[in-house]
């Protein structure tokens, strides 16, 4: 046995030790194939000529001459007989070679171009077969070193590492939202209130989409961003939006039991509710009842307890005025 064959005997019994693994079926398809191009098709196989089969050859030689004939007499027909593969594998073996062939076989649809001689006396039908010839064994080399199946499985390793590199570090990740939160909060500062907001949705799209390996702190971010988002609208005199916002981060802090985040909420949306007026609606957001805070209620900061102050003035509630007097110290 030949090299080929003792591959694919050592391939064989690869698989049928650990048939899970692709190589050993890939190595396979590769020695068959290769044992198919060095030894040939059953097709190409012809008989020896032997004195009981003289009279078989004799009628074979015949049928030749009368081949060869046909052949001379109508050569663009018998080429269209000769072993094509499709266009598309022609493509991918042949790469930019693929046109040339394409042009050459279209010169030999033209019969008058075709019984014409170059200046030399060779005939242009011979130049363009020859042409064809050659990358048709470009086109079966390349088959031979680089089968269609072993190109399919390379292209799909191609795309899950790609897939791989595309997916970002979490490391890379964190310093990307770092860099953007920081530029949210410096648009809003230098009044570009429009721009920080779309930047912040923008991000906040994300992060919405990253998972939790990702992102580890995925929902502080978010209600963070809405908190963002809310202000923004707010500079840009969106009062019913900012008041949208910042309860969507009400409930994010809520629901994942960010004490921080909830404070940073209810002030907000005292601020905005002070803003248009509904200073009784802003008293409620200020004090309102938590798990923090003196006797039971929110412990605001001391710009929301001055708030809560005005706004308690302002509707008469001394009772809890005094509250957020006791509350800012």
């Amino acid at each position: 046995m030949g090299d080929f064959e003792f591959a694919l005997v050592f391939y064989h019994r690869g698989r049928r030790l650990r048939p899970d693994l692709h190589k050993f079926q890939l190595g396979i398809n590769k020695a068959e194939e290769a044992i198919v191009n060095c030894i040939g098709n059953p097709s190409s196989v012809k008989l020896e000529s032997r004195e009981e089969l003289c009279f078989v050859s004799r009628q074979a030689e015949l049928q030749s001459k009368k081949d060869k004939q046909k052949q001379q007499n109508k050569p663009i027909k018998d080429h269209k007989q000769m072993k094509k593969k499709s266009p598309k594998t022609e493509q991918q073996l042949l790469g930019a070679l693929y046109a040339d062939k394409a042009f050459l076989e279209k010169l030999l649809k033209d019969e008058d171009l075709m019984q014409s001689s170059t200046r030399q006396g060779i005939k242009v039908m011979d130049l363009v077969l020859g042409g064809i010839s050659y990358l048709n064994h470009r086109r079966d080399f390349w088959q031979q070193q680089k089968p269609m199946y072993a190109r399919v499985y390379e292209r799909k390793v191609l795309r899950q590492e790609k897939m791989r590199d595309k997916k970002e570090k979490p490391s890379d990740i964190s310093k990307s939202i770092a860099k953007n939160m920081e530029d949210i909060e410096l648009l809003l500062a230098r009044g570009s209130a429009e721009e920080s907001c779309r930047k912040a949705e923008r991000l906040l799209k994300r992060i919405q989409a990253w998972s939790e390996n990702e992102v580890p702190n995925k929902y502080e971010l978010i209600g963070n961003l809405h908190s963002c988002i809310g202000n923004a609208q707010l500079a840009m005199g969106q009062m019913e939006a900012a008041l949208r916002s910042h309860k969507m981060d009400l409930d994010c802090a809520r629901q994942h039991a960010l004490t921080d985040g909830v404070s940073r909420a209810l002030d907000h949306i005292g601020h905005v509710y002070a803003r248009i007026g509904k200073f009784q609606q802003a008293v409620n957001a200020y004090v309102q009842p938590s798990s923090k805070g003196i006797g039971g209620w929110s412990d605001p900061g001391h710009g929301s307890s001055a708030a809560c102050s005005h706004c308690s003035q302002a509707q008469g509630n001394f009772h809890t005025q005094a509250l957020c007097y006791q509350i800012s110290g």
